[in-house]
This record gives C-alpha cells, sequence and structure tokens, in this order.
C-alpha cells in the first residue's frame, strides 16, 4: 500500500467513527511526511524567483581641501531640501482640494501638519546657511565708516554756529 492510500484511508477510518480509532500524532506524521516530502520535491513551487538587481553604488569624491568638501555638501544638502519642499509644496495643493472637499477633520489635521512641516524645512535651509557662513567664516561687511559728530555746548553757541555756517 502506497502512502497516499495509509493517507486516506487513515482518513475515513477517522471521519466515519471519532471512537473507532483515534490515530496519534506520530501516526500522523508518519503517513503525512512522505507525502509532503514527495510533492515538495516534484512540485513547481508558486514562488518566483528572487532577481537581485544591481544597485548603483554612488562614489564619494575625495577632495584636496576641507572647502571644497563643505561647499559640495553644502550643495548637496540645499538641493535635497529645495526638492522635498517642491513635492511637499505640491502634496499640500493636492490635500487641501481634498480636504475642502471632503470636510473632514483629519484631512485638516494632515494638511496643518505638512503646512508645518514646510515651514521647518524652510527654517532648516536657513540654519544651514547660518551654520556654512560660520564654518567658512561668513561674508565679512566692508568696514564701514561712520562719524558721530557731537556738539558738546549751550544752545546759544549752537544757535550762533549754526547762523555761520548759513552765512
Amino acid at each position: 500500500m502506497s502512502d497516499k492510500e495509509e493517507y486516506e484511508k487513515l482518513l475515513e477510518s477517522t471521519q466515519e467513527d471519532h471512537d473507532e480509532y483515534v490515530a496519534t500524532k506520530q501516526e500522523i506524521k508518519n503517513v503525512v511526511k512522505p507525502i509532503i516530502e514527495s510533492e515538495y520535491k516534484t512540485e513547481k513551487r508558486g514562488f518566483e524567483p528572487v532577481v537581485f538587481e544591481e544597485v548603483e553604488t554612488v562614489v564619494v569624491p575625495s577632495y584636496e581641501n576641507k572647502s571644497q568638501e563643505l561647499e559640495c555638501d553644502f550643495q548637496q544638502a540645499r538641493e535635497k531640501i529645495y526638492n522635498g519642499l517642491e513635492v511637499a509644496q505640491n502634496s499640500l495643493l493636492k490635500l487641501a482640494q481634498i480636504a475642502d472637499s471632503s470636510q473632514h477633520p483629519r484631512a485638516y489635521e494632515v494638511v496643518a501638519l505638512l503646512t508645518k512641516t514646510i515651514v521647518d524645512s524652510s527654517k532648516t535651509l536657513i540654519d544651514m546657511h547660518e551654520k556654512q557662513s560660520k564654518i567658512t567664516g561668513g561674508e565679512k561687511e566692508e568696514g564701514k565708516t561712520i562719524n558721530n559728530n557731537l556738539f558738546v555746548g549751550s544752545t546759544e553757541e549752537l544757535d550762533r554756529l549754526i547762523d555761520k555756517l548759513k552765512k
């Protein structure tokens, strides 16, 4: 008798009358295990083979000095923040339309959260500029000459001085 026949016989006996025959776990394993193993080997499994795609590796350039590296990193971070802001602003417009049409409180909450995120990203961009200027020494303002002339004297003396200048 084959394994399948034994298994079917076992099933029939348990279906006919539960009181007549109760199989132990070991008996069921002995019958079922060879069937599963044989079908497992011959049956095509329904899984697709895993194909690994080649991932493009990013080569981080090395720089001769730190200022070039800082400038490149700054530009890259700035570009990513701008891209994120652009995506967020486009999404905000769509979400605002959804919130208006649905009048659902959660939709308005999401709009408010996205608005806050956009504002925070803008602040991050400004902070990034400030940090870069601190690191690089920043743009130094040209020395401005400020002449603060101060007259020390009475109002009468000031009045006489103004009259002399007018003449």
